[in-house]
């Protein structure tokens, strides 16, 4: 089945989520710390007056940290009656994906069995009409925000 996913780059790799679950990608976030968060945590950033704890994907997905920079973006994301941020390298696309016939994850990606990326991730797309996008890891967004919430909430 194809379905819409928003590609995204962190720690040279690119990454999807479900269209359903992005609310908004915002280009200029101001992101506030908090003192005695999770080292994960981002900050926080005020969107219309709502408050949203931001992620630093990297360090959720357990990737090498790259500096973000002028194309960095925070994609705000809802999905199970959770919100929250997760501060991407850019965004890329909106492409429709095969998602039913994944790959399994190679051995480089972040994290061990559990933790990281591979915590949240469904598989690798690598039958993709665009070859641009082949490698492209899908994320789970109940599983990402599950992930963010516990880090956000930790002290």
């Amino acid at each position: 089945m194809q379905l819409p996913y928003l590609l995204f780059y962190l720690g040279g790799a690119s990454f999807g989520l479900p269209a359903s679950v992005v609310a908004e990608v915002i280009a200029d976030a101001e992101l506030v710390r908090v003192p005695g968060t999770d080292a994960s945590v981002a900050g926080v950033t005020f969107v219309r007056g709502r408050v949203f704890a931001v992620i630093d994907g990297a360090k959720l997905l357990g990737l090498p940290s790259e500096p973000y920079g002028p194309h960095s973006r925070v994609i705000l994301l809802s999905h199970g009656g959770v919100e929250a941020g997760l501060l991407v390298l850019r965004t890329s696309d909106l492409v429709q994906l095969e998602t039913d016939r994944l790959d399994p994850l190679p051995d480089t990606l972040g994290g061990v069995q559990g933790t990281g990326a591979r915590r949240v991730a469904l598989g690798v797309v690598s039958h993709l009409v665009d070859e641009a996008f082949a490698g492209t890891t899908l994320l789970d967004a109940g599983r990402v925000l599950g992930l963010a919430k516990e880090r956000a909430c930790a002290a």
